[in-house]
C-alpha cells in the first residue's frame, strides 16, 4: 500500500514535470514540442492558447502530487478529494480525446501521453476508481460518436482558402481564380505545377498540404504565415483523400477538379486559350450546394487526412 501511494506521487510529480519542461519550451522557443503533426492541429482548435493549457496542466498534477503528500503525512481527509481531482483529469482528456477520434480524425502525441498518465494515476486509486474512470470515459466516447461534426454550412464560399495559400501568381488582368491543393512529394502534383508555367489568364493560388521544405517557385509572392492544416480540413471535410485537388473560383462557388490529365486538360483550356471556351458542361453535373466535384482514378496521390505523417503518407498512382 505504502509502495501503491509512493508511486503514485512519484507520477503526479513528473507528470508536472513534463508539462513545466512543455512551458519552458513554449516561452523560449514561442511554440509546443510537438511530436506529431496532430500537435498544432488539435491546439488551433483550443479556445485558450498551448501557454495556458499548459499552465492549467502543471497546476492540476500539482494539486494532485501535493494532495497526496497531504494524505501521507496525515492519513486522512483528502482521500474524497483526490478521487474527485482524478475523476474530473480523466473528464477532460477524455473530452480531448473523443475530440481528436470523432472531429479531427488525428492524435496528438502530446496528449495522449499525458491521458495514460491520468489513466495510471486513475487505475492505481483503487477498484472503485478504476470503475468510476472507465464508466466516464466510455460515457464520454460514446455520446461523442453519436454526434454529427459536420460544418454547419458546407457553402464553398464560407471556405478559408486564403489562409491556406503558401504563394499566388497574378498576371495581368486574370479572369479565374484557381486554388491548387498539393504536395511537393506528389509527382503528379509536379506534373499539374509544370503545366502552369508561364503566364496565363489565371490566378494561380498554391494551397500545400504540409509544410514546404526544398521546393522553389518562380514567379509566385509567397505567404510564411499560411497553414497547411486548412488545406486538410477542406479535403477532410468532403472526403478527398486524394491529391492534387483544383478549386475553381465561380460566382456561384467552386469547383472541385480532381485527377492529374483532368486538371491539365482544364488548365489548357481555361487559362490558356486566348477565347473563351465552354469547359466541362455544368449542366450534366448538378450542383450540391455550390459545390461540384470531378473525380478520376488515375493522376493522384493518396494522402492521409489524419496527419499521422506528411511527406511519409504520400503514395502515388499510377
Amino acid at each position: 500500500m505504502i509502495r501503491t501511494e509512493r508511486l503514485k506521487q512519484i507520477i503526479a510529480f513528473g507528470a508536472s514535470v513534463i508539462v513545466a519542461i512543455q512551458i519552458g519550451v513554449i516561452l523560449i522557443n514561442g511554440s509546443a514540442v510537438c511530436p506529431n503533426a496532430a500537435c498544432e492541429l488539435v491546439e488551433e482548435q483550443t479556445t485558450i492558447t498551448p501557454l495556458g493549457l499548459n499552465i492549467l496542466g502543471f497546476l492540476y498534477f500539482q494539486s494532485v502530487f501535493w494532495a497526496m503528500r497531504w494524505q501521507a503525512r496525515n492519513e486522512m481527509g483528502v482521500t474524497n478529494w483526490i478521487s474527485l481531482l482524478l475523476v474530473a483529469g480523466l473528464a477532460a482528456e477524455s473530452v480531448l480525446f473523443s475530440f481528436q477520434l470523432f472531429v479531427i480524425q488525428a492524435f496528438c502525441a502530446y496528449c495522449l501521453l499525458v491521458l495514460a498518465l491520468i489513466l495510471l494515476l486513475n487505475i492505481l486509486n483503487g477498484k472503485n476508481q478504476i470503475w468510476y474512470g472507465a464508466a466516464l470515459l466510455v460515457a464520454i466516447v460514446i455520446g461523442f460518436s453519436v454526434l454529427r461534426f459536420n460544418p454547419v454550412s458546407a457553402s464553398s464560399k464560407e471556405f478559408s482558402l486564403e489562409k491556406g495559400i503558401y504563394g499566388t501568381r497574378t498576371c495581368v488582368n486574370p479572369s479565374k481564380q484557381i486554388y491548387l491543393i498539393f504536395s511537393e512529394h506528389c509527382s503528379h502534383c509536379i506534373k499539374v505545377i509544370n503545366a502552369l508555367e508561364g503566364c496565363n489568364s489565371c490566378e494561380l493560388h498554391l494551397n500545400p498540404i504540409d509544410r514546404i521544405d526544398a521546393f522553389q517557385f518562380d514567379g509566385f509572392k509567397t505567404n510564411a504565415t499560411f497553414s497547411a492544416k486548412v488545406n486538410r480540413s477542406i479535403l477532410a471535410m468532403f472526403g478527398i483523400d486524394t491529391i492534387p485537388v483544383l478549386l475553381v473560383e465561380n460566382t456561384d462557388g467552386f469547383q472541385f477538379i480532381r485527377g492529374t490529365d483532368r486538371i491539365i486538360d482544364y488548365i489548357h483550356h481555361a487559362c490558356f486559350m486566348q477565347e473563351p471556351t465552354l469547359y466541362l458542361d455544368r449542366s450534366q453535373f448538378p450542383d450540391q450546394e455550390h459545390i461540384t466535384a470531378f473525380s478520376m482514378d488515375e493522376g493522384e496521390c493518396s494522402v492521409q487526412i489524419d496527419c499521422n505523417g506528411v511527406a511519409q503518407s504520400i503514395e502515388s498512382k499510377p
